[in-house]
């Protein structure tokens, strides 16, 4: 059957067949896909869920997981997203660039993360960065947990003049 999960933010499908996930694509892949899904469907505010059975969405060539493998997968993702949370809130809160960083303090920052906080421009959240630029999410949010940590970013408040934030994607 398939099991389909809508929220505020975004929607997915979970396919199961005999009481293991299915997913598309090559078994490593595939693995990593489903469980990055599973991790985004699992962190959706107010998502309702309906079952129906019978029925698979997956096309072409399938993968089948163990249920039990997929949700441990998913606890380890969930518990390290809610350690990264506790630093920048939200993966939907928007940040500015900000003045505040400590001048006496000699900041080691990458190419990357160069390339990151100029993306992050007047405003934008991890969840913005990622479906603007196709980096993954969790790595913005660990990024931005450092950038706030320097003092490098602050969230964007309503004073925060000129900002502008992403708005939630409704497409995933």
């Amino acid at each position: 059957g398939v099991l389909r999960i809508e929220g505020d933010i975004g929607a997915g499908t979970l396919n199961f067949n005999e009481g293991r996930l299915i997913s598309q694509g090559e078994p490593d892949t595939a693995f990593e896909s489903l469980t990055n899904l599973i991790v985004d469907l699992a962190r959706l505010p107010n998502a309702t869920f309906a079952f129906e059975a019978g029925v698979v969405s997956v096309g072409g060539p399938e993968s089948h997981y163990d249920t039990d493998v997929v949700l441990s997968e998913l606890a380890e993702r969930l518990a390290a997203w809610s350690e990264v949370e506790d630093r920048i809130g939200s993966a939907l809160q928007p940040y500015v660039i900000s003045a505040t960083a400590d001048e006496a303090e000699p900041l080691g920052i990458s190419g990357e993360d160069w390339n990151l906080l100029a993306k992050l421009g007047d405003g934008s959240s991890a969840a913005g960065l990622a479906r603007r630029t196709q980096l993954d999410e969790f790595e913005i949010a660990v990024s931005l947990g450092q950038f706030l940590d320097t003092g490098l970013i602050a969230p964007m408040t309503d004073q925060t003049a000129g900002a502008t934030s992403d708005p939630p994607s409704r497409d995933r």
